[in-house]
This record gives structure tokens, C-alpha cells and sequence, in this order.
């Protein structure tokens, strides 16, 4: 009998077995195929430094990410140990690529708050094991373009994705990545020179036929290590990158159609109802924060932390953070307090907020049922009010 199958965001996957181990055993046979395309590129008989820290995390694509992260992560210079036993390196190149996707959820799950393992390896399948890709799907669905490598948050992930790949120096990977972040024009200088021409005196040709992925000489992979030395870090971290490598490492996403089993729709669906309304309820919090920025400091401990309290939502016709604004003033306007029954306070809890905000998601969802019928679900109303950044006005 046919199994039926429905699209949706996701990978492609039967109703028999976990989907999470059937994600993760293709994702690590990918990630297998990424570490023999890497030593494929690398000098003969050096396949061996893949096994010294070569992860495929990083901003590259996977199989630069493993052959720059081996380079930096080696301390002797490559092909003067032969090679090593194919059986051994076989299953050497299967654990580390187990190894490397658990460092993939990690820093997924690490950056994204209220994003499950099992949501971080569908959207790693669905990206296939592109961490950069998997990173623009989990923002395009939460609506933000926030992501920066060099931001704490990032650092922490990245410290959280070594220590789940069993890094012997987790720090060493952290430094690692963010310098090939700071000199990744001259990586990509040197891992896609053009075809017979000189790596640093000619710019990238974007035609993927033009650009040379054949195997690394000898030469290229000890300027690579050099230039990732923290002191050439240093002298190159001014540099800019220009459009077209911005391009090169901007790739395009797969946008074929991917699909999933029908048992596993339910759960699916309430597992990503659950991370949209997380990051809608986040959001709607900082326009709290900045709301109470604005407002002056006398008044708010006088009077509107009353009329906050009670009536400040950010739904409206105008903005949130306006809409917040409004409705604080308009209460305390209308419904004044008695000078009997006014007291000073000096601070706003964080739970008030929070109370706060779940009532504004809630009336918000609550005027798009009755705007566009109750057949709308939570998990279309959040993904609208998301791509609308929380206005009414835009999402209805």
C-alpha cells in the first residue's frame, strides 16, 4: 500500500523508523562524501591531517570548512607522512563525520533559541550539511537577518559545537573559524584559483565550470596555513570582501520540494508552532524594552507603570513600540489614579513583561482569526505576525 505524503518544510522521509535517525544517517553519508571529496583535493599522501580537527564547520561550503579547519588545526607540514590504511581511514572519516554533525546541531541549537535537535537536523538535511545554508532557512522561517559570526553569541555556539564534536581544544576551533572568517577572501583566493593562473593576482571567476576544484599543490596548502596564523589574522582583518566572493559564499538554496511522513505531521507541526511563537514572543519583548526606553523615567515610576501594566499591548494602528506607547498614555489619560493611591515604584519585573507580551500575542492572534476566519492556525498566525515584525496593519 502507497504511503501518503503531504509538502511542507522539511526532508523526505517514510512513516517507518525515527525520522531523526534516518536524517542523521543521510546527513552523516553526506558528510562521509564531503571528507572524500577533501582529500581528493588535498597533496597525495596526506589524507591522514583530516583526522587533526578537519570539521566541516564553518561560513564555507562543507568541504572547504574541512580542508581550511585540517590545515590550521595540523602543526607539521603535509605529505611527508605517506598515507595511511584505507580501512582505517575509512572508519576514521565515519566517525569524525558523526563527529562533525554533532557539532552542526550544537551550534544550531546553541544561536536559536527554542529550536529542537531534531529541528536543527532537518534543517541541516534540508540544507545538505551547509551550515551557512541551514543558518539562512532557520532565519528566513523566523524572520530575521541577525546572524553575525563575530557576535558573543556565535562565539558561545561555536564553543558549544567543538566541545559536542569532541574537539581536543575547543578554543582552538572558535579561534579557528573566526579567522577564517576575518581572512576568508584570501581562503577562497587559494582554495578556487582560476584554472592555470596564479591564485593571488587573479580575482574569482563566479562561473562554477571556471573555477579550479582539482587537487591543492604542495605550495597552496602552506600559503593557506599561513595566512591563517593568527598574526596574518591580524594584518588581514581590516579587509573587506568583495562582491563577487560575497556572492561565491552566499549560495543559492536547494529549493526543491521536500516531504515528510503523515504520522509525523502532528508532531512536526506542534514542534514548529512551539519555536515561532518562542521567537514571536521574544521579539515582541525587545519592542517592551525599547518602549520603556522611551518613555520618561519620572513618569514611568509614577504613573505608567500602572497604565503599562494593565493596558500597554502593541497592537494597534501604528508600530508596536508606538502602539505600546499609546495605549500606556491613553489609559493613565482616561483612567487617571487617585493621588491617594499613587506610589513610587523604582523597577518593572521581568514576569510583568512577559504576562504583558503572551496577552499581546494573544489578542493579536485573536483580531487575525476574526480578520481572516477561524480556520487560520496558530502556526500560520505566528509566521504572519513574524513576517510582519508584529504589525497588525501588515500581517492582516
Amino acid at each position: 500500500m502507497a504511503t501518503t505524503r503531504v509538502v511542507i518544510g522539511g526532508c523526505r522521509s517514510s512513516d517507518d523508523g525515527p525520522l531523526s535517525i534516518r536524517d542523521r544517517s543521510r546527513l552523516t553519508e553526506r558528510i562521509v562524501g564531503f571528507y572524500r571529496t577533501a582529500a581528493g583535493r588535498l597533496p597525495s599522501g596526506s589524507d591522514d591531517v583530516l583526522l587533526h580537527g578537519g570539521f566541516c564547520i564553518g561560513i564555507l561550503d562543507p568541504v572547504s570548512n574541512i580542508i581550511a579547519n585540517a590545515i590550521i588545526s595540523s602543526r607539521g607540514s603535509m605529505g611527508t607522512n605517506g598515507a595511511t590504511e584505507e580501512a582505517t581511514a575509512e572508519s576514521s572519516l565515519e566517525g569524525l563525520a558523526a563527529r562533525s554533525l554533532d557539532g552542526l546541531v550544537a551550534f544550531l541549537v546553541a544561536y536559536f533559541r527554542y529550536l529542537a535537535p531534531e529541528e536543527a537536523l532537518r534543517y541541516l538535511r534540508a540544507a545538505r550539511a551547509d551550515l551557512c545554508a541551514a543558518v539562512r532557512r532557520v532565519e528566513s522561517d523566523r524572520c530575521t537577518l541577525a546572524f553575525r559570526l563575530d557576535s558573543g553569541t556565535a562565539r558561545t555556539a561555536l564553543r558549544c559545537a567543538a566541545l559536542a564534536a569532541r574537539h581536543p581544544d575547543p578554543d582552538h576551533m572558535v579561534t579557528t573559524t573566526l579567522t577564517i572568517f576575518y581572512c576568508r577572501h584570501h581562503v577562497c583566493e587559494v582554495l578556487f584559483p582560476p584554472p592555470g593562473c596564479c591564485p593571488s593576482a587573479v580575482p574569482i571567476i563566479m562561473n562554477k565550470k571556471k573555477i579550479n576544484k582539482g587537487r591543492l599543490s604542495a605550495a597552496a596548502v602552506e600559503h593557506l596555513r599561513h595566512i591563517l596564523t593568527p598574526e596574518s589574522q591580524l594584518l588581514m582583518a581590516s579587509t573587506r570582501l568583495p562582491p563577487d566572493i560575497h556572492h561565491l559564499l552566499a549560495r543559492p538554496l536547494p529549493e526543491r520540494p521536500r516531504f515528510i511522513g503523515i504520522r509525523s505531521l502532528s508532531s512536526r507541526l506542534a514542534s514548529l508552532t512551539y519555536s515561532l511563537s518562542r521567537s514571536l514572543l521574544n521579539r515582541i519583548h525587545c519592542f517592551y524594552l525599547e518602549a520603556l526606553t522611551l518613555l520618561p523615567p519620572e513618569m514611568l515610576g509614577s504613573h505608567y507603570h500602572r497604565s503599562l501594566v494593565i493596558a500597554g499591548h502593541c497592537y494597534g494602528p501604528l508600530d508596536p513600540v508606538s502602539n505600546i506607547i499609546l495605549n500606556t498614555v491613553w489609559l493613565e489619560a482616561t483612567f487617571p489614579v487617585p493621588m491617594e493611591r499613587q506610589f513610587e515604584l523604582h523597577m518593572i519585573s521581568s514576569s510583568a513583561l512577559l504576562r504583558l507580551a503572551h496577552r499581546s500575542v494573544e489578542g493579536m492572534v485573536a483580531f487575525l482569526r476574526a480578520f481572516a476566519g477561524s480556520d487560520l492556525s496558530d502556526l500560520d498566525a505566528y509566521r504572519f505576525l513574524l513576517y510582519a515584525d508584529a504589525k497588525l496593519p501588515t500581517s492582516a
